[in-house]
């Protein structure tokens, strides 16, 4: 793989996307961006938060990944779809608790059989147009 020059400087988030979405390796990415794999070890211990919301958006991708209604997220691809999903707030759409306190219900007091509701999923506001889109999608517990 050539080096770009035009490729703009890596940043820890990018890396991340890069290894964690696009499924590179970090030879790859160290290659391709001229950055030494102790970096990328660096970047990948400091942020944890960063890589938490990626495998968030990844389970969340990945569930309805294959199905027709799913079509337009997975036209725009994995990361436009990390993209969409770190803007949203981390609260349900429509009674407004945040993730924070349905996992804190859950691991204290709660329980379900179907192993669902101790994180937000991904639901569609209008399921008449039966699509998930970015502007039909919400989080929602």
């Amino acid at each position: 793989m050539g080096i770009d020059n035009n490729m703009p400087a890596l940043s820890p988030e990018k890396f991340l996307i890069l290894h964690l979405i696009d499924g590179k390796s970090y030879q790859e990415i160290a290659d391709a961006h001229k950055v030494n794999r102790s970096q990328l070890s660096q970047w990948w211990e400091e942020n944890r938060k960063t890589r938490a919301v990626i495998k968030k958006s990844n389970q969340l991708f990945n569930n309805k990944k294959g199905r027709a209604d799913f079509a337009e997220f997975e036209k725009l691809g994995r990361e436009a779809f990390y993209e969409w999903y770190k803007k949203q707030d981390k609260q349900c759409f429509y009674c407004g608790t945040s993730e924070t306190v349905l996992q804190e219900l859950f691991a204290n007091t709660l329980s379900t059989k179907r192993k669902r509701g101790k994180s937000l999923e991904l639901e569609r506001k209008d399921s008449e147009s039966n699509q998930y889109s970015p502007d039909n999608c919400v989080l929602a517990c």
